[in-house]
């Protein structure tokens, strides 16, 4: 029991269970012989496309495995793409996911959030991110709030206060409401009540190795993330969380990448005179 607790203890275990618990949820409550029997075969070719280039990557030394962050983005993958997808495009969907993170880093850690930049590639073959499987009903009080949301918010504050992450959570979320305010003049409150911003906010755009570890740059990243995604929302971009999480990983990378050049520029020997 004790190595039990002790297991459960890392945030990435604890994402994975709660993941794992959200899915299961998400089937159950569409309890249909037809849809579980799609499912199944839609989760198998999702981890035939995520698994194998995986495989081949640690037969080859190129990857270490990760299992507890593979089946997280496997979860994620699952959760969000559209549940009719075709398999092929599921296979599809893992493959650019892996290609994404193995191909697009800067200074060995991922410029872009796995599964949000595999499903943005992936939608432009077909691939749906409706975000069916983390704002299901049903729902409580006048405020729309779901079950999934019951479920992700003690999760994500766990995962927030273990890996530092409290100022992108205030940021993000204190930026939407403000930009929201001012562009509709009304506070988003069935968005933050409602499934999707929970999971987008607390899983998704705290992931550790793609946003910022210092607090000055994390205000920076959650409050201009905030901003973005009401924009989007204002003008009815396709996939607003997706575009906006996207578009600051990949300003706060080439940021990264130019600092990390200018340190070492500027710790640099000059040459004798």
């Amino acid at each position: 029991m004790k190595n039990l607790l002790h297991s459960l203890n890392r945030p990435t275990r604890i994402t994975a269970f709660y993941l794992t618990l959200l899915y299961g949820l998400a089937i159950l409550l569409r309890n249909e012989p037809q849809f579980i029997v799609h499912e199944a075969v839609r989760i198998g070719s999702l981890t035939l496309g995520l698994v194998l280039p995986h495989l081949v990557g640690v037969w080859t030394k190129k990857l270490q495995p990760r299992p507890a962050n593979l089946l997280i983005t496997l979860l994620i993958l699952a959760l969000l793409a559209h549940p009719t997808t075709p398999p092929g495009l599921m296979v599809l969907l893992g493959l650019t996911t892996t290609l994404g993170k193995t191909l697009l880093r800067i200074q060995r850690h991922p410029v872009f959030n796995p599964a949000a930049a595999g499903l943005f590639a992936a939608s432009f073959f077909g691939v749906w991110p409706t975000w069916w499987g983390v704002s299901f009903s049903p729902r409580f009080t006048s405020l729309n709030i779901s079950i999934a949301m019951l479920l992700t918010v003690p999760v994500g504050l766990y995962v927030i206060w273990r890996y530092q992450k409290l100022p992108t959570l205030i940021g993000t979320a204190g930026a939407l409401v403000v930009a929201y305010f001012y562009l509709y003049k009304t506070v988003p409150v069935y968005i933050i009540t409602e499934g999707t911003f929970a999971f987008f906010l607390f899983i998704m755009a705290t992931e550790p190795k793609t946003t910022p570890v210092v607090d000055w740059q994390e205000w920076v990243f959650g409050i201009l993330l905030g901003a973005f995604l009401a924009w989007l929302l204002f003008w009815g971009t396709p996939m607003p969380y997706l575009t906006s999480l996207l578009g600051l990983n990949l300003l706060f990378s080439v940021f990264k990448f130019f600092e990390v050049k200018w340190t070492l520029r500027s710790t640099k020997p000059h040459p004798a005179s």
